[in-house]
């Protein structure tokens, strides 16, 4: 589930990108 999401939903998010979402998805 490692997508690029739009800056501005979350810093951690930003960080998505760098494929961590699998741990940064609880920052919804």
């Amino acid at each position: 589930r490692c997508t690029a999401r739009q800056p501005g939903t979350s810093l951690r998010h930003h960080v998505a990108l760098n494929c961590n979402c699998e741990k940064e998805e609880s920052d919804a």
